[in-house]
């Protein structure tokens, strides 16, 4: 009889000394995944901007137009966004030019970064070279907010022209 009780002691003990540990541990574990508050860096708000593709242009004319029609072609020399920034923030911003370049064979985008003062309207040349473009994939243009900027309109950040239009 004294031996069960000394088992039944040590199992008690035992499962005590594990219960304690498991609470420490559990306790331990929640201190290490709670940060103080002079630790936590607060969230900077995103500045609301509105960007916008106003158009797609070629520089100055547009070479061979009606010849290329017949390939599936554009010829545009050197391709040329106009962009407006619609609010007064400064904003950061990358132009991406997509389209399907004959010389290559493949798709190609070349990205600008630019940085568009409040209010303001800009024409930029994104591609300097001439582009044969294929006519059915066209050439797009986006705009995308960069930094700490978020644009409030995306819907009008993208355009795609399938003719070459002559910068004015």
């Amino acid at each position: 009889m004294k031996t069960i009780t000394k088992v039944f002691v040590v199992a008690a003990l035992v499962f005590i000394f594990a219960s304690i540990m498991l609470s420490l541990s559990y306790a331990e574990q929640q201190t290490q995944q709670m940060k103080p508050a002079e630790k936590m860096k607060p969230v900077p708000p995103k500045l609301a901007a509105d960007l916008k593709i106003d158009n797609i242009y070629g520089d100055s004319y547009c070479a061979c137009k009606s010849a290329l029609v017949q390939v599936n072609a554009i010829l545009m020399v050197g391709i040329y966004v106009s962009v407006s920034n619609m609010r007064d923030v400064l904003t950061p911003a990358t132009i991406s030019v997509t389209f399907f370049n004959y010389r290559t064979g493949q798709l190609m985008t070349v990205k600008e970064n630019v940085t568009l003062n409040p209010s303001e309207r800009r024409v930029c040349a994104v591609v300097v070279e001439p582009v044969l473009a294929r006519k059915s994939t066209g050439i797009k243009a986006e705009i995308q907010p960069s930094g700490n900027v978020v644009d409030s309109n995306p819907a009008n950040n993208v355009m795609t022209v399938y003719e070459c239009n002559p910068h004015p």
